[in-house]
């Protein structure tokens, strides 16, 4: 009430959904569900062209037009995609996202933040600076790997449970273990008393894998320098027992891969529309087309 009253409401219109959009004269509209609680709020800041609503209309596939002191705007409400244009770079560039006990969490180089629907974000101030992953076993904690370590959060608390900075990817090898890349190698934690915690570091290689892929006690990634990496570790995970480096069939060439996938036991990676395998220290490229 206190923002349409500061606002200055000037058009209303009910959607056929039932929900409502409210046009203001000072800072563009308000869609609000049955119960009046808002939904999205967009203005100039988020792409509406003025901030000044002078007239509202619904069309029949359900998107909203919106005219302006500056020209008329349609809204594809009709359409399951949102977007969010971070126009004064509060949030800064996304690196991870995740769902989490009901909740939407964004990894940034500026910190950890959560989407707080019509209100755009809201910042998790104990975590500024540079987040790299977000994970979660479901079991009501957030683990956030951070260039000043890995954080842990449980109902709204943050707590650091590893001094390592770069922390990065985490994989889980059973219920109560896991491991995670970071900047100077791979680090292992186990879980106590249903919370997570540091154990070691892994020993026998100081490698940084950005994506990667575990089958078994093997373990298939891209390290910037070093390119296509495989490894093994050691039956309990306390040690990688060897590293090699994988080469493209017939040549030295190393391609980013973008997504890692096992199937029936067998690795593969995407580059753009490319699809390749993995096989032992070799990848050959596949003859099949990927959108």
């Amino acid at each position: 009430k206190s923002m349409l009253e500061r606002d200055r409401v000037n058009r209303i219109i009910r959607l056929n959904d039932g929900n409502l959009v409210v046009g203001t004269l000072l800072n563009g509209i308000y869609i609000l569900d049955v119960d009046f609680r808002p939904l999205i709020h967009i203005n100039r800041e988020a792409g509406l062209s003025n901030n000044t609503v002078l007239s509202l209309f619904e069309d029949k596939t359900g998107d909203i037009w919106v005219g302006t002191n500056d020209g008329v705007n349609q809204i594809l409400w009709s359409s399951p995609d949102r977007f969010y244009y971070d126009r004064k770079d509060e949030i800064g560039v996304i690196f991870a996202h995740v769902f989490f006990e009901g909740e939407e969490y964004f990894g940034t180089n500026k910190g950890l933040f959560k989407g707080n629907g019509a209100l755009g974000f809201q910042n998790i101030p104990e975590l500024n600076g540079q987040v790299w992953a977000l994970w979660t076993d479901g079991s009501g904690e957030l683990l956030v790997g951070h260039n000043d370590g890995t954080f842990s959060m449980r109902n709204s608390k943050v707590v650091k449970i590893s001094e390592v900075t770069g922390g990065q990817k985490m994989q889980l090898l059973s219920p109560d273990s896991m491991i995670q890349a970071s900047f100077t190698g791979w680090l292992l934690f186990t879980k106590n008393n249903g919370r997570w915690q540091f154990d070691k570091r892994i020993a026998g290689s100081r490698l940084l894998l950005e994506s990667f892929i575990l089958s078994g006690r093997e373990i298939y990634g891209v390290n910037s320098n070093e390119g296509l990496i495989r490894q093994v570790f050691s039956d309990d995970y306390s040690r990688v027992l060897q590293t090699v480096s994988i080469k493209g069939e017939n040549a030295l060439t190393f391609y980013q891969p973008q997504k890692f996938k096992k199937k029936e036991g067998r690795i593969y990676f995407t580059v753009e529309e490319r699809l390749f395998e993995i096989k032992d220290t070799l990848f050959y490229e596949l003859d099949v087309p990927v959108s």
